[in-house]
């Protein structure tokens, strides 16, 4: 069967939306910058993303190893030369920029060489440059890099360029370890395009060795560092982080494990509270947890260690030995048991919702205003999400009956990484909203390419009027 493909990608609806994009990021890091007073912006985390290369220039080696040298690595690229902080911080958010630019025009291509529809084009458009992912470009922190990888290494699997695509999984794993989840993801969906039949083919041998390879590569040469400078098996972290220390050593542990077992994600605003003690609202508090499976003891014992945590904040997120903990309350902590669908319930809504309608410690003069409407660009982070989430899943169903298959379409690979991936996030209890908005512009796209698909399935839009010149196989026309 045969399928056109357009002759050339229409450059103005791609320029409209990438000045779109333009004007938005200029915005939001114009009201951002008075609040930060300065730039590029720090976030929590940034230290221990750069200070370890800044050691390892000036001591010989990389300290402290919490972090994977991924992001700190792009850093590394333009301190060495310059032996400026400010000039590579600079150069840092300058790449994170152009990544998200090149990641819209190429992502918006794609799809119009595989729908032949300028509609493609203003979805991802809009996609992108209303994604607050994209915006963020200016922070230190390596979220808005794996975002923009994360679509392109879909977009390499899918024209099966696989050793870029391996390359765009290897900078997302060590900048971010936790895009790990996405290795097998992807290692059965090769399977499945290929087909697993013993002996493997030689078209699946190749697509998984080259994938994998730069990934695996720089993974077992980290590993033998971490075994040669520690004498055991590290496959990812070096420091061993607070979470290993006994309980009685680290409230800062008892605070993780409460955390799980109210239901929190491990990394979610009220979590931290409980780690930093930051100017904490008991009342909203309590109004955000499962109170009615706990007992009065647990209430009592959750009220008292907030109390003592805000009374002596830790510094650097952690908590001394000395605050005094009874013993009865402890194990009141301890033994809190709240069912599991009820936890992984509270779960989602803390993932989705309360980061907009609680915010501990805000200065802010409009702070009688609920958290959405202060911040409207964290609202639309969370919506934005949910919609596309929502929508994938709704448009994949009803293409599927339409058409009774789509899976040979490479495309498919957009639905499975951004629908299943925030599930198994969910599942670990890490569900929380700075991982999920990096693949929201991911089921934008999906969720852009189903409907442009649907629409011509039915009739409502025709595809492209094309040049008979520009004509190859259906078959062929997945791997663009």
């Amino acid at each position: 069967m045969q399928t056109s493909i357009p002759p050339s990608i229409p450059r103005w609806p791609i320029s409209f939306w990438l000045g779109i994009f333009f004007l938005l990021c200029a915005f939001y890091t114009g009201i951002k910058v008075p609040e930060m007073r300065k730039f590029p912006f720090e976030g929590g985390d940034t230290k221990e993303y750069l200070n370890p290369i800044l050691y390892w220039v000036k001591q010989g080696h990389y300290w402290p190893d919490y972090r994977l040298p991924g992001y700190g690595s792009l850093f590394w690229i333009f301190y060495a030369p310059t032996q400026n902080e400010k000039v590579a911080k600079y150069a840092l958010t300058c790449v994170s920029f152009v990544l998200v630019s090149c990641t819209l025009v190429l992502s918006a291509a794609h799809l119009y060489k595989k729908t032949g529809s300028p509609l493609a084009v203003h979805l991802v458009g809009f996609v992108w440059a209303t994604a607050p992912i994209a915006h963020k470009w200016g922070w230190l922190l390596p979220n808005t890099n794996v975002s923009a990888l994360l679509v392109l290494t879909v977009l390499a699997l899918d024209k099966r360029l696989y050793f870029w695509a391996g390359v765009g999984l290897a900078a997302m794993f060590f900048s971010q370890p936790i895009t790990g989840a996405l290795l097998p993801i992807i290692g059965i969906y090769l399977c499945f395009r290929y087909g697993w039949s013993p002996p493997w083919t030689s078209p699946l041998r190749k697509a998984l060795l080259l994938t994998f390879i730069p990934v695996l590569f720089l993974e077992t040469g980290w590993v033998i560092r971490n075994f040669l400078r520690y004498g055991d098996f590290r496959p990812l972290s070096g420091t061993k982080t607070l979470l290993h220390e006994p309980l009685y050593q680290n409230p800062a542990k008892l605070a993780y494990l409460l955390s799980q077992k109210l239901g929190l994600s491990s990394d979610s605003r009220l979590t931290y509270m409980l780690w930093k003690g930051e100017k904490l609202d008991t009342v909203r508090f309590f109004r955000l947890i499962p109170t009615s499976y706990l007992s009065p003891l647990q209430i009592e014992a959750i009220r008292s260690f907030l109390l003592r945590v805000h009374a002596s904040p830790p510094a650097e997120g952690i908590c001394p030995p000395a605050l005094g903990l009874e013993e009865k309350f402890r194990k009141a902590l301890q033994n809190i048991e709240i069912p599991f669908t009820v936890r992984k319930g509270f779960l989602i809504y803390h993932a989705l919702f309360s980061d907009l309608l609680y915010e501990a410690g805000s200065l802010s003069p409009l702070d009688w205003l609920p958290y959405g409407l202060r911040h409207p660009h964290y609202f639309w982070g969370s919506m934005s999400f949910l919609l596309f989430y929502l929508s994938s899943l709704l448009l994949m169903v009803i293409l599927a009956i339409q058409k009774g298959s789509i899976t040979k379409d490479g495309t498919i690979l957009y639905f499975i990484i951004g629908i299943f991936i925030p599930l198994l996030y969910w599942a670990m209890g890490i569900l929380e909203n700075r991982y999920l908005l990096v693949y929201t512009p991911l089921l934008g796209i999906w969720s852009s390419y189903s409907l442009v698909r649907l629409l011509q399935e039915v009739g409502i839009f025709k595809k492209a009027n094309l040049d008979q010149n520009h004509v190859i196989s259906r078959r062929e026309s997945y791997s663009l």
